[in-house]
């Protein structure tokens, strides 16, 4: 990266939320990796118990391989927790400025 690019982190908590993943997240990550290369994703799997890990895995492996996607799984919260979710996200994500993007 050079010194006058800003990294920017997309973080999304998701729990029980793999529709509105399925909806947004290729479509955000494919609408920007051209133009903004510096630019990742990163996506926390907050114990979601509707298949998101398994949709990952087999719809976005390629992003995860670029670099472009970050995956990260939790399975110890029983329910949602707004503030902890993002902090968590935040605190995986890479970038100068994050930005939260909700499922």
């Amino acid at each position: 990266m050079s010194p006058n690019k800003i990294r920017v982190s997309l973080a999304t908590t998701s729990m029980d939320r793999t529709p509105h993943i399925q909806t947004t997240l290729i479509k955000n990550i494919e609408e920007n990796i051209n133009e903004y290369p510096d630019m990742e994703f990163v996506l926390l799997d907050y114990n979601s118990m509707d298949g998101l890990g398994e949709w990952v895995k087999n719809n976005c492996r390629q992003y995860i391989d670029l670099g472009i996607l970050k995956y990260y799984h939790t399975n110890e919260p029983s329910f949602f927790h707004m503030s902890h979710s993002k902090n968590m996200a935040a605190l995986l994500s890479t970038g100068h400025v994050i930005v939260n993007v909700d499922a």
